[in-house]
């Protein structure tokens, strides 16, 4: 007597094309507006994809909107910074002491260059400029590692990236702190980029304190043609504490 034995049947993997594609692409830390431009894809959409690869343990976020491979960050540099929210700047000389060594320190990120070399350039302390360095490293403004060296990020491609990022998440109507937490930006920074957008007539503010995307293209904001200066080049960015 032959017995048939039931096989047990187990579909095939989805492809992935844009996982994989993610992937490939992070031979180092990458900034998610660099990945969504790399792979075709709105910067919300990229931003999805990476929490998902997040939660399944393929990347890692090492900084503000940077991301890594799983457990490479760590090997890059000797003074890699881990992903953390830096509490504010609380006394106010404090603040400006910060700003002017931040201004200091962008000024000679026009070529890669590590913390220690800053520190003998700027002639101030080893620990003082790494923390400098850190807080900027943590809000986007600069990118890399003691290692590689850090260097700036392009004026104005950062709030081009969170304009993008408004308009589309405004696909129906939201706060600013709802905004906030789904950029994963601070609520001071969604209500400026809001209020530049507003001027611009892009988006509008209802009776309920909640912003809308105004869908006319009369109304759309103005795109500078220096790509040095950005979209609103009008109104300075400041680096946040």
């Amino acid at each position: 007597m032959t017995h048939s034995r039931q096989a047990t049947f187990f579909p095939p993997a989805r492809p992935q094309p844009i996982r994989d594609a993610i992937l490939a692409y992070l031979t180092e830390p990458r900034l998610a507006v660099d990945i969504a431009r790399h792979i075709k894809r709105p910067v919300p959409t990229t931003t999805g994809h990476l929490a998902a690869m997040r939660r399944l343990g393929l990347v890692d976020r090492v900084g503000h909107g940077v991301y890594a491979l799983h457990g490479t960050a760590a090997a890059v540099g000797d003074q890699a910074f881990q992903p953390r929210k830096l509490p504010p700047v609380a006394q106010p000389e404090g603040r400006v002491a910060f700003l002017a060594l931040a201004r200091r320190i962008r000024r000679e990120l026009a070529a890669p260059c590590r913390c220690a070399d800053l520190a003998v350039r700027l002639g101030e302390p080893r620990e003082t400029v790494h923390a400098a360095v850190e807080r900027l490293w943590l809000s986007g403004t600069v990118t890399g590692n003691e290692k590689t060296g850090y260097k700036l990020v392009v004026r104005g491609e950062r709030r081009r990236a969170i304009f993008a990022r408004l308009l589309a998440a405004l696909s129906e109507p939201q706060s600013a702190v709802r905004l906030a937490d789904h950029l994963d930006i601070s609520v001071a920074v969604a209500r400026r980029r809001l209020s530049q957008l507003r001027d611009a007539g892009a988006v509008s503010l209802g009776e309920d304190g909640k912003f809308v995307r105004v869908n006319s293209s009369a109304h759309r904001p103005p795109v500078s043609d220096d790509m040095s200066r950005g979209s609103f080049a009008k109104t300075p960015d400041r680096v946040s504490p």
